[in-house]
């Protein structure tokens, strides 16, 4: 294996290894916000403050920050806004139920946009059960871990 290939397959590791540990870090962020005694407003702004810090830094450095014109702009806003709206609502469902289901219940939405796939698009309902399955395996999961109808016992 030449060093090209080498370096090709140490950067794919790496990235793996990146996505890993992002994922196990965001699959936390329930527990976190209730351990941290925060507002659940205050978690939600944080959280969209820093990761469009984040994003713009990461734009800015690619040079991939274009004008696409007001109405995208306007769209974009939109989008943002809908995103700290569900941030903030998920913030507060962790407050009010847990941890464990305030985060399984606004991902709930999976299975809803699967059953509209379903009944509107012509798509294959087996994506539903491995969704239903996967939310079980969650479950179980999460109760062997110390949490009780998402509830974290102390």
């Amino acid at each position: 294996m030449d060093s090209a290939q080498r370096l090709k397959s140490q950067t794919q590791q790496l990235t793996l290894l990146i996505l890993v540990i992002g994922a196990v870090l965001i699959s936390f962020t329930g527990v976190w916000v209730k351990v941290a005694h925060v507002a659940p407003n205050v978690s939600a702004f944080y959280r969209v403050f820093f990761g469009g810090a984040a994003l713009l830094l990461a734009a800015l450095y690619r040079r991939e920050l274009r004008w696409f014109g007001l109405r995208h702009l306007l769209l974009s806003l939109l989008c943002g806004f809908l995103l700290g709206l569900d941030l903030w609502l998920y913030h507060y469902s962790i407050e009010y139920i847990g941890p464990g289901l305030g985060t399984i219940l606004p991902n709930f939405q999976v299975f809803i946009l699967a059953a509209v796939g379903v009944s509107r698009l012509s798509r294959s309902l087996a994506w539903v059960v491995v969704g239903l399955l996967g939310a079980t395996v969650l479950h179980g999961v999460i109760t062997l871990a110390g949490f009780t109808l998402g509830t974290l016992q102390m």
